[in-house]
């Protein structure tokens, strides 16, 4: 649990996907509920096309991510953290002082077959966490 006075976070995960938006829209509206701030993280796969994609691109994915969640309520706290490790660590990292994870729903378009079949991120990351997680499949 946070000491008093500590900022709560519900942590988004962001893969630069189009599941993203889903994902943020669910994190805004939990955080809301639960008067918390959002932090976005993006984190690579362990697929080495997508780390570089995530080494150019990670920067532009939170900012259209952070664009969202200030559109919808500019009055949330909102923190960005690019994570230069696998997404399922970097999250279960972060799962430790969150009140939520929330991920999309879904493998990325860089993802393989092995990596479909030894389990997604929301699975990994279900699993193991230290906090509850949202898998967002549609709108809240």
């Amino acid at each position: 649990m946070a000491d008093e006075g500590e900022r709560r976070w519900v942590v988004v995960g962001i893969d630069g996907s189009a599941r993203d938006r889903v994902a943020v829209d669910w994190g805004v509206v939990v955080a809301r509920g639960r008067r918390v701030g959002v932090r976005l993280l993006a984190g690579w796969s362990n697929e080495p096309d997508y780390r570089e994609d995530f080494q150019q691109h990670s920067g532009e994915w939170l900012a259209a991510a952070e664009t969202v969640v200030r559109e919808v309520d500019p009055s949330l706290a909102v923190d960005i953290q690019a994570c230069d490790q696998p997404a399922v660590e970097a999250l279960l990292a972060a799962s430790e002082g969150a009140e939520l994870i929330v991920v999309g729903d879904g493998g990325h378009p860089h993802q393989k077959w092995h990596e479909v079949i030894d389990g997604s991120v929301g699975h990994k990351v279900t699993a193991h966490a230290k906090c509850p997680v949202l898998v967002a499949k549609q709108e809240p």
